[in-house]
């Protein structure tokens, strides 16, 4: 349950840097580069889940480590969006 909530408040944390990333978009004669700080903030997370579902698997604990890999599967989906959203805003 503690990772369903650590999954959805960095969903939500993604979605208001991705936003507030937008502003500066609005001013379309200058292309801004994306921080890379940002691209490394939004794929730490998937890093993460990966670590998590690996050391899962390690001290065999297959049904945490599936639930880790399906946490994994969908921090890396919201990675990709963001990293979709960042570079479009760019």
């Amino acid at each position: 349950m503690a990772d369903v909530g650590a999954l959805a408040g960095i969903a939500l944390l993604m979605f208001l840097v991705g936003m507030s990333q937008s502003d500066r978009s609005l001013n379309p004669t200058q292309s801004q580069d994306v921080p890379g700080v940002l691209l490394a903030l939004v794929w730490i997370i998937p890093a993460a889940l990966a670590l998590s579902c690996y050391s899962h698997a390690r001290m065999r604990m297959p049904i945490t480590s599936v639930v880790q890999g399906l946490f994994f599967v969908t921090g890396t989906a919201l990675a990709i969006g963001q990293t979709n959203m960042l570079l479009s805003l760019s």
